[in-house]
């Protein structure tokens, strides 16, 4: 099985857990990943959920750039 659906290979950009972030202690609450197409080029080009969920962020951030939040069901 494929982690996503079109692309082998992943990269995780931020990982769960504790971080600084513009100077400041912060806690990350999830992972970001992107994927790669076979010559390491990032794809963008759809979303892939692990679980069923609302949309209930869909913006451009500051900090996160393009963000989707999904609140799992």
């Amino acid at each position: 099985m494929k982690f996503f659906k079109n692309y082998d290979k992943y990269k995780i950009t931020c990982k769960y857990g504790p971080r600084v972030l513009n100077g400041k202690a912060n806690f990350h609450y999830g992972i970001d990943l992107v994927a790669e197409d076979e010559k390491s080029y990032s794809r963008t080009d759809y979303i892939l959920a692990i679980d069923s969920g609302t949309v209930i962020k869909c913006e451009y951030d500051n900090i996160g750039g393009n963000c989707i939040q999904i609140q799992n069901n």
